[in-house]
């Protein structure tokens, strides 16, 4: 069980890996890459946080995006905090984050679903000549499930010389069907 809550952790945690939230500037922020730069005056933003493989991490706020690389290969934690140097980044900021997964398990529900069952026929033309065709067949299986409800935190400080200068903030909250049983499919 321990086992399969993990497992759909880490992919809850790695199939999504677009943050959507605010960005709360504090005093102005001018991030700067090699190639790029975003000028930021202290107040709300709406931000989207995307991270594109393991080296790569692509900020939009206002219209505008910021692509950061990365050194090393990033690993997030599904539960944790991590910290990127800007030595190691192609950011002019030390980037500090934390990462909050719970999953909240529902109660164990029952029902019945559409399933299909597919049945070889052989068909024969009048002059003898047989082939193989596949029928599909509408039936019902029954099912048992569970309603997994899962609230990712995510944050993100830019930081330098100890102050921090903005911090972003996501959470998401989404339902998952996770299936324990299915029956054989039986024809209608």
């Amino acid at each position: 069980m321990k086992f399969l809550k993990m497992a759909l952790l880490m992919t809850i945690l790695f199939s999504c890996k677009e943050f959507k939230g605010n960005l709360s500037v504090t005093s102005e922020l001018n991030l700067k890459t090699s190639k790029d730069s975003l000028t930021l005056a202290p107040g709300e933003y709406r931000t989207k946080v995307k991270f594109v493989g393991k080296r790569k991490m692509v900020i939009k706020v206002a219209d505008e995006k910021l692509k950061v690389k990365f050194d090393d290969k990033l690993k997030l934690p599904s539960n944790g905090e991590f910290f990127l140097d800007k030595l190691d980044t192609s950011l002019n900021y030390d980037i500090a984050g934390t990462i909050s997964t719970e999953v909240e398990t529902g109660p164990i529900r029952h029902r019945s679903e559409f399933c299909e069952i597919t049945h070889p026929q052989v068909v024969c033309n009048r002059r003898g000549e047989c082939r193989t065709i596949y029928r599909r067949f509408p039936g019902r299986t029954h099912v048992e499930y569970r309603v997994d409800t899962v609230t990712k935190e995510f944050a993100l400080d830019f930081t330098d010389a100890g102050q921090t200068y903005s911090t972003f903030s996501s959470t998401d909250v989404s339902r998952d069907t996770v299936y324990l049983y299915r029956g054989h499919c039986a024809i209608y």
